[in-house]
């Protein structure tokens, strides 16, 4: 969890706190269409992938965190 605490993640994605943000929400205007989500307190971010695109973030995760 790399220095992340379990409390801190369900706080963030309380669904109550986060219904407004997750209605705003929606399909990407990228070429993908990915879902794009973010907290509402904006600590965490969500993104939908293609296969493809999820082994590329896998082998470069390292670098993001």
């Amino acid at each position: 969890m790399h220095g992340v605490a379990e409390e801190n993640i369900l706080e963030s994605f309380d669904f109550e706190s986060n219904i407004k943000e997750m209605f705003q929400s929606g399909e990407g205007s990228g070429r993908s269409g990915s879902f794009f989500f973010t907290t509402q307190d904006k600590k965490f971010m969500i993104k939908t992938l293609r296969g493809d695109e999820k082994d590329v973030i896998i082998k470069s995760l390292d670098a993001y965190i």
